[in-house]
């Protein structure tokens, strides 16, 4: 790492202890200011930044920008990382006519394609479970209370061939699980959720 080319040093040891706590402040006061500038100009202007797309390469040569300003030499590494397509459909219904939601892959979600009737597992407690076997069904779970992987872990025990979760609060929801799964897991929104249960009810 090359130092910055110009150095600000404040030595305050000599200074009274009201001019010191004074010069200490403004300078807090000043960095305090810089730094919530800078956040404010990369939270604006280089948001959202995904892992590989020209939002998150705008970001990254933005800071490098700042880094050489300072008087850093400063390089761009390249590698390779892999993400689950969200092109859609990532969830098509079959009830009646067909309608594709809108759905986000969990990290760590399994691959493939699944196709089976959707059941109803509520939260996701043993309780909620029905006693008879998912084996070729597709679990629904209601976001909370159990972790992602907790939900999908126990899908995967009863035999469901993918999950479902659907959030609890209005919106849609990126999540992760703690391993990599053996079935898709993907997350839809609360109001999907909730118009897939009717659908179900009917």
């Amino acid at each position: 790492t090359v130092p910055p080319a110009s150095t600000a040093v404040l030595t305050t040891s000599s200074l009274p202890d009201a001019a010191r706590r004074t010069a200490s402040e403004a300078l807090i006061t000043r960095l305090s200011s810089e730094v919530w500038d800078f956040l404010v100009t990369f939270t604006e202007e280089y948001s959202p930044r995904e892992s590989g797309t020209d939002e998150e390469k705008a970001a990254a040569e933005f800071l490098v920008r700042e880094f050489e300003a300072l008087g850093y030499r400063t390089e761009l590494q390249p590698f390779t990382i892999e993400v689950l397509s969200r092109e859609m459909p990532l969830l098509r219904l079959s009830a009646g006519e067909e309608q594709d939601i809108h759905g986000f892959p969990l990290r760590f979600s399994g691959r493939g394609r699944a196709s089976g009737s959707l059941v109803d597992i509520g939260i996701g407690r043993f309780e909620d479970f029905p006693q008879s076997t998912l084996v070729g069904k597709i679990a629904l779970f209601e976001r909370g209370q159990l972790t992602f992987g907790e939900k999908v872990s126990r899908a995967t025990n009863a035999g469901a061939l993918a999950a479902v979760i659907y959030n609890n609060v209005p919106g849609m929801f990126g999540g992760s699980l703690a391993r990599q799964a053996q079935i898709p897991a993907i997350s839809i929104s609360k109001k999907n959720g909730e118009a897939i249960l009717e659908l179900m009810t009917g």
